[in-house]
């Protein structure tokens, strides 16, 4: 998506609030995927098939997505522990 995005250009005067908010969610679809790749369990609205079972041990953590567009990163760390 991000491709084709770029492939029509610079927007016009009229266009630059819908280009603007197009690459915005390209940005928020990519970090919403990357996120739910990185957690490898089933947790609320997020269901995955080969992990149905909570694992608050390896899991209950803040994940955080950072980065530039189609290149951003995720980590986890325990609720509460310093960035």
């Amino acid at each position: 998506m991000r491709e084709r995005l770029a492939a029509l250009g610079m927007p016009g005067s009229n266009d630059v609030k819908r280009y603007s908010e197009a690459a915005n969610m390209i940005d928020v679809a990519e970090a919403v995927t990357r996120s739910a790749l990185y957690r490898e369990e089933s947790r609320s609205s997020h269901f995955r098939k080969d992990s149905s079972e909570l694992r608050d041990d390896a899991w209950l953590q803040v994940t955080t997505v950072f980065g530039k567009s189609g290149n951003m990163q995720v980590s986890g760390r325990a609720p509460g522990s310093k960035l």
